[in-house]
């Protein structure tokens, strides 16, 4: 197999993206992105695909976070959690329990204890 070597600089001409953002059917730029997608060559900012739909304001905020902040984030988080957050089913079961709600209930009533009759 014979290997060529391909000058991309013609791809990335302003001539080329008015060609394509203009004047070029749609079925010409699919196709254009398929034959650089099979070979491997990285699209051209005019060629990449638009997401679909309108975007939301958290899609924007992100993205533009993401421009600010190129680092990756790490795992901490921007608040702490409660302690029972990722605990299995099982575990949460195992865990003591500080009394039956249906006592609680009973002992704590603002209503019991405003209209408790004395007797």
């Amino acid at each position: 197999m014979t290997i060529r070597t391909i000058n991309d600089g013609v791809l990335n001409s302003p001539e080329a993206e008015a060609y394509f953002t203009t004047k070029a059917d749609r079925r010409v730029l699919i196709g254009f992105r398929a034959a650089l997608e099979m070979l491997a060559i990285p699209l051209p900012e005019y060629a990449r695909r638009k997401e679909t739909g309108r975007p939301t304001t958290t899609k924007l905020i992100a993205r533009q976070y993401a421009e600010d902040n190129p680092q990756p984030r790490t795992g901490d988080t921007l608040s702490p959690r409660s302690a029972s957050t990722g605990l299995s089913a099982q575990q949460r079961r195992a865990q003591p329990k500080t009394g039956d709600a249906r006592e609680i209930t009973r002992q704590a009533s603002l209503f019991r204890q405003a209209f408790a009759t004395q007797g």
